[in-house]
């Protein structure tokens, strides 16, 4: 993965994601870490596609955060790396990106691919909240209006 494929977002949301690992004591970092990033951005688009799904962002992150609390915590500073749920994730976004003909890899792309590939704990946080899939798709079309739809379903938007 290329690291300069990344928007200036996409960046920092994986930046936030790897403080609250470290804040929290985990040694890795995973799909929770980063859709409490995308989810906590307060000039980010991802907290308003959620919205826009008629979903409380502040309820979601409630639940993200005491998933977090859950994780294994260790001593010290430092050595946090990428869990492979994670890994996963931004591969799948870099996929998406790619199939839309898209130069850089979005928060967008971040959350569609922790939408699309999410790990148990995601998923039961998505499903508690009704958030698929299609309906991300469709609310992040009306916040955007410019997404293309490329082997059924993807997205596009620039945030840099």
């Amino acid at each position: 993965m290329n690291a300069e494929k990344f928007t200036q977002k996409s960046i920092e949301a994986l930046n936030a994601a790897t403080a609250l690992a470290n804040e929290n004591g985990n040694q890795q970092i995973t799909s929770l870490h980063l859709l409490h990033a995308l989810l906590t951005d307060e000039e980010g688009v991802c907290a308003r596609v959620i919205e826009k799904m008629g979903i409380s962002s502040k309820k979601v992150v409630g639940e993200l955060e005491s998933s977090i609390n859950k994780l294994v915590k260790v001593e010290g500073k430092g050595g946090e790396y990428i869990a492979q749920d994670l890994s996963e994730v931004l591969t799948l976004a870099e996929k998406k990106a790619k199939e839309m003909q898209d130069d850089f890899i979005s928060v967008e792309h971040l959350l569609y691919g922790i939408i699309e590939k999410p790990s148990k704990e995601v998923s039961v946080i998505l499903k508690n909240n009704g958030i698929t899939k299609e309906n991300f798709l469709s609310a992040l079309m009306q916040i955007r209006g410019n997404v293309r739809v490329v082997k059924r379903a993807t997205l596009c938007g620039r945030d840099n």
